[in-house]
């Protein structure tokens, strides 16, 4: 476990240079648009944002070799029978916990549960699609789940924050 979480730090500069390059877009354009006072914080969001997703591809897909993995799996919770894929499972939840805080915390229309849910599920639903299809990870509907999961987890999260900072 410990070696696949070292693997995952290696792409932490990639996501860095894209949460700068995003920020530096957001910049230009807010300064052109005259409304750069006006996203003085929802930009930096936006740019960890980025940086956090170019993370997830890099991680998902491009971190295994085209053609080293291929397969579909449609049962639920078959990936907890073993405890080597329960800790997949566990690093799902943990993978996609960012996606669930940040979503509520730049879009409005994120901030109610079940819409956070199904973006998050659509995005992890699109990686496992994409894993299918270049044959760079098996799809499973457990993963699907385990992100889902993981996203919730995240959205409790940033309600329990943002009550803590609202002083409710």
């Amino acid at each position: 476990m410990l070696l696949d979480v070292a693997d995952t730090f290696q792409f932490f500069p990639a996501a860095l240079i894209s949460s700068f390059i995003s920020f530096c877009i957001l910049n230009i354009y807010l300064k052109a648009r005259r409304m750069r006072k006006l996203w003085k914080w929802r930009h930096v969001k936006i740019s960890i944002l980025c940086g956090y997703l170019a993370a997830v591809f890099f991680i998902a897909l491009l971190s295994r070799a085209p053609g080293s993995r291929e397969g579909i799996n449609l049962r639920l919770f078959s990936t907890l029978i073993n405890p080597r894929l329960c800790i997949y499972f566990l690093e799902n939840i943990v993978f996609f916990a960012p996606l669930g805080l940040l979503l509520p915390a730049i879009f409005k229309t994120q901030k109610r549960l079940f819409v956070c849910l199904e973006t998050s599920a659509g995005l992890s639903l699109l990686i496992e699609l994409l894993q299918l299809f270049t044959k760079r990870g098996f799809c499973q509907i457990d993963d699907v789940f385990s992100n889902a999961l993981g996203a919730a987890m995240g959205f409790l999260l940033y309600c329990f924050a943002a009550k803590r900072l609202n002083g409710s």
